[in-house]
């Protein structure tokens, strides 16, 4: 794979980093189009929202990332939480995120379930070109397969992330499972729930609800064929724990949704 995309020099531009961009800037644009349809006031607030889901996306994902990692009680954990070449855990960007886009929606009075219908519209094609991002960089990588199946990789470059117990083995492309998992998912929401949600067809909320929901039960399926997840005490891995988590908060969203309706 290409974990550098380009190198000049001492400088590298990684690949990881310019699909996370690609993605960012997709997600941008759509909700540049939509501001008034989220519920914001003008464009300005648009952008504040946009700096604060980046800001808090950073410190969760990393934070997870160092704590499953690197561990809190080790010296080095803050100096790694904060640098710009250490990995990075969606479900603490999940975690951080959904409670900073809560707090925005408090302070600026708007409805929190319209905001994150919009937000979670876009999320799992940001997440698509993310997990192209992990395949090019070897991170997130999986199991050696049991069976030569034809949709097997093999990693043999020095600079990617798989354990070198797996390199030049054929193991589960388990970062394209979860992109086309993603895009799959942001399909059904874009042709088939948005629509319904504007047309007052369904209630606000149901996006985000559904987004939820189906990533949490993908993400918890894939985590059988990682070949670097945390395992805890419970025989869950860390993020299955985070998937149960998830479809606890979507079942708690369409609650509160089914009384207020």
């Amino acid at each position: 794979m290409h974990p550098v995309l380009l190198h000049f020099g001492q400088i590298r531009i990684y690949t990881y980093g310019v699909m996370i961009a690609v993605g960012g800037l997709f997600s941008v644009l759509f909700w540049r189009r939509r501001w008034v349809k989220m519920g914001l006031s003008s464009e300005e607030d648009l952008w504040l929202l946009i700096n604060v889901l980046i800001v808090s996306g950073f410190v969760g994902g990393r934070l997870l990332d160092q704590f499953e990692d690197v561990g809190i009680h080790n010296p080095n954990f803050w100096k790694a939480a904060f640098s710009l070449s250490e990995g990075f855990a969606v479900m603490g960007a999940f975690c951080a995120v959904i409670a900073a886009v809560y707090g925005f929606s408090r302070w600026k009075k708007i409805s929190f379930l319209r905001l994150t219908d919009y937000l979670c519209l876009a999320a799992p094609f940001w997440q698509f070109f993310g997990r192209w991002g992990c395949f090019a960089a070897g991170c997130c990588f999986g199991l050696p397969m049991e069976r030569p199946w034809p949709w097997g990789v093999t990693f043999t470059n020095p600079l990617s992330q798989v354990n070198p117990l797996f390199m030049g083995r054929l193991i589960h492309p388990t970062q394209l499972y979860e992109a086309f998992g993603d895009l799959a998912i942001g399909l059904v929401l874009y042709f088939f729930v948005i629509g319904r949600v504007e047309n007052e067809e369904l209630p606000r909320g149901m996006v985000c609800v559904i987004y939820l929901a189906s990533y949490a039960v993908l993400r918890f399926m894939i985590e059988f064929y990682r070949g670097d997840a945390t395992m805890l005490p419970i025989g869950l891995t860390v993020a299955q724990a985070f998937c149960l988590g998830l479809l606890a908060l979507s079942g708690g969203i369409f609650a509160a949704i089914r009384r207020k309706s």
